[in-house]
């Protein structure tokens, strides 16, 4: 059976408490074999309106953000094929075999910038099917409790949930308002029949129906954590210290990583 995937791509700019939990509640209740976290190279429809950090800080941020989570895996295709950011070229190379550039999140040893050694997607996919197929399987309904309190899954590592597995097809995780605005998307009438959109939404919503495309919920309780957020409380305290309320919102590697790089000090 051919593989189930899943992208989560994004600026992660930094990536925070909002993002490991809708990656750890898609990656459950969705049963994929991979989830691949894709950080963006330049998001064209934010890089137009602020500066967004160098691609190389997002992405080493992120590694650390999901370290330790089985079944989820950092993509930097979109970073080494450089350019505007689109999800629909992403999704081809996905298709046709070609996603390289997702690595397992364990870090070498020295500046976590480092550039990891790749491996071909299809090693990455089966590699992370072996490894949840020896757990123990557990319901759709468990994995969904794990996200009513998804700020738990902050700075927890995890082996992930087995569910059954479906046929092979791409699932693109997105959130509410990201879904109401896809219309915009590049080439979105193209990319509306290659995938099927996973809209994170809290538990008890109605689903989220967008016309021409079709959609899957992930359940999971809101949390109040933005990357713009973090910017700007970061800002105001200067970047010298580690500031309480961003340490809250961020992994705690993740806060280790600003403070040393300097990043988003005014």
């Amino acid at each position: 059976m051919p593989p189930r995937q899943a992208i989560f791509g994004g600026t992660f700019d930094p990536p925070h408490a909002g993002h490991v939990a809708a990656a750890v509640c898609a990656r459950d209740q969705l049963g994929v074999d991979l989830l691949h976290v894709v950080v963006a190279n330049d998001p064209w429809q934010k890089s137009a309106e602020r500066a967004v950090t160098p691609a190389r800080h997002r992405l080493a941020m992120t590694r650390l953000a999901f370290e330790g989570r089985s079944g989820i895996a950092v993509n930097d295709m979109e970073i080494q094929r450089g350019g505007p950011t689109y999800t629909i070229d992403t999704v081809t190379a996905l298709t046709q075999g070609a996603m390289e550039g997702s690595t397992e999140t364990t870090l070498p040893e020295g500046d976590p910038a480092a550039v990891l050694e790749v491996e071909p997607n299809g090693e990455a996919v089966a590699r992370a099917a072996r490894e949840r197929s020896e757990q123990e399987r557990e319901t759709t309904g468990d994995a969904t409790k794990r996200c009513a309190n998804p700020r738990t899954l902050l700075d927890q590592g995890d082996a992930g949930m087995v569910l059954p597995r479906g046929a092979g097809e791409v699932l693109l995780v997105v959130g509410p308002a990201a879904a109401s605005g896809m219309a915009t998307w590049h080439r979105a009438e193209e990319l509306a029949r290659r995938v099927t959109l996973a809209v994170v939404q809290p538990p008890g919503s109605p689903p989220v129906q967008i016309p021409g495309w079709r959609t899957r919920a992930v359940h999971m309780a809101p949390v109040d954590a933005s990357a713009t957020l973090v910017r700007e409380l970061l800002a105001r305290r200067g970047g010298a210290d580690q500031p309480l309320e961003s340490a809250r919102l961020v992994p705690s590697r993740v806060m280790s990583y600003i403070i040393e790089h300097k990043l988003y000090s005014p």
